[in-house]
């Protein structure tokens, strides 16, 4: 489980179809458990998924090597990156994830460097990012009422001892 920003969650899904059966019903069942109305998205990357949830309303599926084909028309100002990115592919007149992936690699490499070569591998769907497991400290209570006050140490001793072994 990853956030990358307040309104967005990524999550692995893999081994999940075993409980849920195919894409759409586990899909279904997502939706259902968080009770509002919500974009999901399935992919091969988490890339992908977030910026097909961005963009597309409802569900989207994308097919393992149909990244491209399902992002193309999707805004360039969803790839993020910096301005001078996006005045640059303004004005060559690039305005979807499709047109920025048409560009040859080597000419994207030249002219907008490493940050361009990367963004275009995200605009075709390529994205090779790992989560970042989000990670709960472990946190134990325990509490007890009891009848009577404890006055001495060795029952609050005993009490605790039965409390740490539960």
């Amino acid at each position: 489980l990853e956030e990358t920003s307040p309104d967005t969650v990524i999550f692995d899904v893999r081994g999940l179809g075993s409980l849920f059966g195919s894409q759409e019903q586990l899909t279904a069942a997502i939706q259902r458990r968080l009770g509002i109305p919500a974009n999901l998205a399935l992919a091969a990357n988490p890339d992908a998924a977030e910026h097909a949830a961005r963009g597309f309303p409802r569900v989207t599926i994308l097919a393992p090597g149909r990244e491209a084909a399902v992002l193309a028309p999707l805004p360039l100002y969803l790839l993020g990156g910096s301005s001078e990115f996006a005045r640059n592919l303004n004005l060559w007149g690039i305005r979807t994830f499709g047109e920025f992936a048409a560009l040859p690699p080597l000419g994207v490499t030249a002219r907008l460097g490493d940050e361009g070569a990367h963004l275009q591998r995200l605009a075709t769907g390529l994205g090779q990012r790992q989560l970042r497991l989000r990670v709960d400290p472990i946190a134990f209570h325990e509490a007890r009422e009891l009848e009577d006050s404890i006055d001495l140490l060795e029952p609050l001793l005993f009490l605790l001892s039965q409390m740490l072994q539960d």
